[in-house]
């Protein structure tokens, strides 16, 4: 089974100590929004990006079909 985990670090400049946290999201250790929300941003993120480049190879798609070789 494979996992993937991101480490961040933070340093406590009262202690002195730096401490590792592993977390799915790893790059927001203490976020404003919670992990379902960051996922649909993701996913709507995601469904953008696929639109767009469907956008961009449909009509090359259509136009190479259309051309007589």
């Amino acid at each position: 089974m494979c996992s993937v985990r991101l480490l961040c670090f933070s340093f406590n400049l009262r202690s002195g100590k730096l401490r590792a946290t592993s977390s799915l999201l790893g790059f927001i250790p203490m976020s404003t929004w919670s992990r379902p929300v960051v996922l649909l941003f993701c996913g709507l993120l995601l469904l953008t990006i696929a639109i767009a480049v469907l956008n961009t190879l449909v009509p090359l798609w259509l136009t190479h079909d259309a051309l007589t070789t």
